[in-house]
């Protein structure tokens, strides 16, 4: 479902892919338009201003999913997928897993506040150290 406007006024309209020939069509009140997969681009921001406005408000605005199954499934090979799309796959794998980490050895960590010579000092030290190995860290 994509809305051309702003929020005092616009329009909606939906594009809809078919699982009979995998064409894209346009459904635009009583108009049915077969339209090519590039055109879905424009209602991402596009590049012109949208219906009545002069901002660049054509969006898309919600997005419906089908249920899979057998008749309607379409697997896309490896290849056939953009190498950026592929790129930005394996940034946001390494981005969580840095995250993944950090968040581990916070879990890990833990902050004393240390009183000493009428000073607060900030300490951090992994949980799994000793006793001992901490008063060596305080020392």
């Amino acid at each position: 479902m994509i809305h051309a406007g702003s929020a005092f006024g616009g329009h909606y309209y939906a594009y809809i892919r078919s699982f009979e020939n995998d064409y894209w069509y346009r459904f635009n009140d009583s108009n049915v338009l077969d339209i090519e997969e590039s055109d879905i681009e424009t209602v991402y921001g596009g590049t012109t201003p949208s219906w009545g406005t002069n901002a660049y408000g054509a969006n898309a605005y919600l997005l419906m999913y089908r249920k899979k199954e057998t008749n309607n499934f379409k697997t896309v090979p490896d290849n056939e997928v953009p190498r950026i799309v592929h790129e930005e796959l394996e940034r946001q794998k390494a981005l969580k897993e840095k995250q993944d980490q950090r968040r581990k050895e916070a879990m890990m960590t833990i902050k004393l506040k240390v009183y000493y010579a009428k000073q607060y000092q900030e300490i951090s030290i992994r949980k799994d150290k000793t006793v001992y190995e901490l008063k060596d860290e305080l020392r």
